[in-house]
């Protein structure tokens, strides 16, 4: 199956119907009809409830959908992609309309620019679709608006000047002040040939993540770092969270895009903060932040299949759950700083938190991971915004891991292999099995493993012990003494040898004994 097989997403049986049409059409012109066609074919195409017409897609997950939301077709244009940009009209326009389909977010855009330009500004825009026959069935439905006979105008130019039609039908002539460049190939070729800081918008309009994930990824999003300029606006549908991930990496501020015909709001993207006006949904920024959800597609040569970019995220998210980023699993994220009701789905959870090296959902590192939320607002600041708060959360995390992976003593469990930090509050029971008798301490620097004996001189006496100070997050401060046994005990700055920075010697015996020992040093104070 080539890419473009893959990519395409409407209906296989009106696919096949276009392409035989226009043959017929250019070996006889004069017989056949496109308004003809339509009518004969209804059934493949859905008028939508703004009487604007969409086509039905190809199978998916065993069910069929329509291209657009069955709320309008052109009205979804209009309210997604053109009503929250911030156009200036006094100035030239360029829009870069990615999955072009048939035609109707670059008509919103030509009917706004029509309606509110002046005559010496001029209006660009770039748009690719893969599929010659998607584009056909712009010109077989019917038109919305007078808008789209512009649109038809240039559609039909593009697919004569790849010979696909032969007798042009198109009558509408396209305004002087307005240039329509259509490029019929992948997106990610298209994009690569695109002059920098070039465009004030960008409409991101794949059929779905599922269908087309590799034009969400994150090194084709970093195309568009490059080519938009700095005040310009990226808008997409989708409020997925790999997609807002990938905006991020890539220097985006990510805010909420209207909510037409669907559960959710979309995604706004642009470099610079004051051109959106909506946060995020707060469980989405800590999803972001915190979970394997929040992995972005990957497709590092712009050229891999459907299924390899779909498959390297699988990948991804197996590696880094549990390891560098709290797994998605039962909404775990979403319960951070919360009791759930149901008990058997906080043990799950807890479980996952554990894994990590958090010790509970109400423990004091999960508070601290979720602290940027209290200053959550749902207007977009300078200061304070969905993309602050998820890069603040996400640095939070990678504290923790670092502070775990740092940590001289933990256990580990010897039947199922489950490690966890020492200083947590679990105790020597194993949290993943239950495992309560083959614990060990491990001395990650030297790594050394101590069976757990009972005798505190044998269980204590190893290269380095760390105890955190009460101010979880802050710099640990230890205070270290060396006795005859040439070990050393690090002790809570809090509660021993506070001030001190320097080596003691200490002859006495009983080094556990904390009692004896801080009464032993205060004699020597």
């Amino acid at each position: 199956m080539t890419y473009l097989d893959e990519s395409r997403v409407i209906n296989d049986t009106i696919y096949d119907k276009i392409n035989q049409y226009f043959e017929k059409e250019n070996e006889f012109p004069n017989r056949y009809n496109r308004v003809d066609f339509f009518n004969n074919n209804k059934d493949y195409f859905y008028q939508t409830e703004d009487t604007s017409y969409s086509i039905k897609s190809r199978e998916i997950n065993n069910k069929i959908e329509i291209l657009h939301t069955k709320t309008g077709a052109i009205s979804e244009s209009f309210e997604k992609f053109i009503k929250p940009m911030k156009f200036n009209y006094q100035k030239d326009i360029h829009v870069l309309d990615i999955c072009g389909g048939i035609g109707y977010n670059s008509t919103a855009m030509i009917h706004d620019f029509i309606e509110h330009s002046s005559p010496n500004t001029k209006l660009v825009i770039d748009c690719v679709e893969i599929s010659k026959a998607t584009l056909a069935a712009g010109l077989l439905v019917p038109s919305p608006i007078s808008a789209h006979d512009i649109m038809k105008h240039a559609i039909e130019n593009s697919l004569i000047y790849e010979s696909y039609i032969l007798n042009p039908k198109e009558k509408t002539p396209i305004p002087k002040n307005i240039e329509i460049n259509i490029y019929i190939e992948d997106a990610r070729c298209t994009i690569k040939q695109l002059p920098n800081n070039y465009y004030d918008a960008i409409f991101l309009d794949p059929f779905s993540q599922t269908m087309s994930p590799e034009l969400f990824s994150f090194e084709f999003i970093k195309e568009f770092r490059r080519v938009i300029k700095q005040d310009g606006l990226i808008a997409t549908y989708t409020s997925s969270s790999p997609v807002r991930s990938a905006f991020i990496k890539n220097g985006f501020h990510v805010g909420l895009g209207p909510i037409y015909g669907r559960k959710q709001g979309g995604t706004l993207a642009s470099p610079s903060s004051f051109m959106l006006t909506e946060s995020i949904p707060k469980d989405d920024e800590i999803k972001i932040a915190l979970s394997d959800v929040g992995i972005p597609f990957h497709d590092p040569n712009l050229n891999g299949s459907t299924q390899e970019v779909t498959e390297n995220r699988q990948k991804s998210r197996h590696k880094e759950r549990h390891h560098t980023l709290i797994s998605s699993a039962v909404k775990t994220t979403t319960y951070l700083g919360k009791e759930p009701k149901d008990s058997a789905l906080k043990r799950r959870m807890e479980r996952n938190l554990a894994k990590i090296g958090i010790p509970g959902l109400k423990s004091k590192e999960a508070f601290y991971l979720i602290e940027p939320e209290k200053q959550y607002n749902l207007k977009y600041l300078d200061n304070n915004n969905s993309r602050t708060r998820i890069l603040e959360m996400h640095n939070r995390l990678n504290k923790i891991l670092k502070m775990n992976n740092n940590q001289l003593n933990a256990y580990k469990c010897m039947k199922c292999g489950f490690n966890w930090p020492k200083n947590s509050n679990m105790g020597y029971k194993c949290p993943q099995c239950g495992s309560i008798h083959i614990n060990k301490i491990i001395d990650k620097k030297h790594r050394k493993n101590r069976p757990i004996t009972g005798n505190p001189n044998k269980d204590y006496r190893h290269h380095h012990r760390l105890y955190n100070n009460d101010d979880f997050g802050a710099h640990i401060h230890h205070k270290k003494h060396k006795h005859h046994h040439n070990h050393l005990w690090l002790y809570n700055i809090d509660n021993f040898g506070q001030g001190l920075n320097h080596w003691s010697n200490h002859g006495h015996k009983h080094f556990h004994d904390y009692d004896r020992h801080k009464n032993h040093h205060n004699h020597h104070n």
